[in-house]
């Protein structure tokens, strides 16, 4: 563990998303967000709904640059379940039935003031979530965490993105999209498995450790990890740190 990180030598930050940026235990998220999906297949009457999703965003997570994300989750989810509409259903899904997830919350409210703080220094912020969600359902998250896409100067999303975490890929598609080397980047993440996959892109990789993911054989004693608090406390010292 480490207690302090010296921000100021990087162009640019890339932040996960849930359980770094959004406070809650992964496992009970993932949990609620599935059953989300059976009471959206119930209240709607749409029988095969949860079956056909939880396949297309599996198979979506296993694309590999031959096309946009999205359009593998569309592919697989009508070869299960033909809808007349599945941008609308999913924007239905992801505003109503989807927000129940928002009981496993752990609520800091610091978010939007460190993201705030970051962009005045004059970071590129790059919300790094992985790129299996459409804008709804992104919007929908951020919320929970009093943050939104206007806070980030990118947002990584499956209408934009053709690999998914924890491919060197998904980074490098980032790096090429702002013209940054690797060295001028750090990831700020909280998964071993899928944060730390940017450091075969060359990207140095924090972990919040507050919500930590360890889901390899990983020892996490090998791993840079900083608790949020102690992350934020960087964040407003680098602020109050004047230019050399």
């Amino acid at each position: 563990m480490i207690h302090s990180i010296d921000l100021s030598e990087y162009k640019a930050i890339l932040f996960d998303l849930d359980a770094t940026l959004i406070p809650f235990d992964q496992k009970e998220m993932s949990r609620e967000f599935f059953a989300s999906t059976h009471d959206f297949e119930r209240d709607r009457n749409i029988p095969g709904f949860a079956e056909a999703f939880s396949y297309a965003f599996a198979q979506c997570k296993l694309n590999r640059g031959g096309c946009l994300n999205k359009d593998v989750f569309d592919r697989c989810f009508t070869e299960k379940l033909s809808v007349d509409s599945l941008d609308a259903l999913m924007d239905d899904f992801y505003t109503t039935s989807f927000t129940a997830t928002k009981k496993v919350l752990q609520y800091r409210g610091s978010e939007k003031d460190m993201l705030q703080t970051l962009r005045k220094s004059g970071k590129i912020l790059i919300c790094a979530t992985n790129p299996v969600f459409p804008m709804s359902a992104t919007v929908t998250r951020m919320a929970w965490a009093g943050i939104c896409p206007e806070d980030f100067d990118f947002v990584t999303l499956h209408t934009e993105s053709t690999w998914c975490k924890p491919n060197a890929e998904y980074y490098l598609e980032i790096l090429d999209r702002f013209k940054l080397s690797p060295e001028d980047v750090i990831m700020i993440g909280n998964d071993t498995l899928d944060d730390l996959g940017a450091l075969d892109a060359g990207i140095k990789v924090v972990l919040i450790d507050d919500f930590l993911i360890n889901r390899g054989e990983i020892n996490v004693e090998d791993c840079v990890r900083i608790s949020y608090a102690d992350f934020l406390s960087s964040v407003n010292k680098m602020a109050e740190t004047p230019c050399k």
